[in-house]
């Protein structure tokens, strides 16, 4: 469904830009939010199952909350054979 924008800011109450700000940080709240979801447990000392963050296509973050930590496994791609090397040097330092 389409609205306009006069239509939508006629509505709301509230000030485009706050308008504005706020759908830009959807994205950062939904990457965040499994983040929080294992902090929270974690602080609780229960924990959690493992959540999974699909990035990019072959590309995923893991966050699983412990008793006593908060686990986050990066799954990175690298198309070119030079950036996979560089990657593990990286990685391993």
């Amino acid at each position: 469904m389409f609205v306009h924008r006069e239509n939508f800011l006629q509505k709301n109450p509230q000030p485009a830009e706050e308008i504005i700000q706020t759908a830009s940080l959807l994205k950062r709240h939904a990457l965040a939010a499994p983040f929080i979801k294992a902090f929270e447990a974690q602080e609780k000392g229960s924990t959690t199952d493992l959540m999974t963050i699909q990035y990019r296509d072959n590309e995923a973050i893991y966050v699983q909350a412990q008793k006593d930590r908060v686990t986050v496994f990066f799954s990175t791609s690298f198309k070119d054979e030079t950036d996979t090397v560089f990657g593990k040097v990286f990685l391993q330092v």
